[in-house]
């Protein structure tokens, strides 16, 4: 496996992980609530959108062992991961965009949940545009 496909592998896991980790913490009069975003549709969406980008960066493996995987063609294509990476960048940012300048933005924060996200889609967009050349 090409370094640039390793970096795409560990970009998928961080965006994977980054949905169950907390995504932004609200403290008010010392309590502390957290989300993650596999709470919500955003979530469930950018769980999804990492699972297709590794399996899309680990196509050349996992091809000989899962028969069906062969037929889909879409997944030799690495404009597929750039624009999806691009989507779940979008999604993260419009997010942490919300959390920080909407109602009550002064008693919460991003965690690493954001952060993990924010690099992983990043990592897969780099990581895409390197293979492509």
């Amino acid at each position: 496996m090409s370094k640039n496909k390793i970096i795409g592998v560990i970009g998928s896991i961080l965006i994977i992980l980054g949905t169950f980790f907390t995504f932004a913490k609200v403290e008010v009069f010392g309590v502390t609530a957290r989300a993650s975003l596999i709470d919500g549709f955003k979530g469930i969406i950018i769980l999804f959108i990492g699972i297709i980008n590794l399996i899309i960066f680990m196509y050349d493996e996992i091809q000989n062992k899962v028969t069906f995987i062969k037929k889909i063609a879409v997944l030799k294509n690495n404009k597929v991961i750039m624009i999806i990476s691009a989507i779940v960048l979008a999604i993260v940012l419009i997010t942490a965009i919300s959390v920080n300048f909407g109602d009550g933005s002064e008693f919460t924060s991003l965690s690493l949940g954001f952060y993990s996200t924010l690099i992983g889609s990043i990592m897969c967009i780099i990581a895409g545009k390197k293979i492509e050349e």
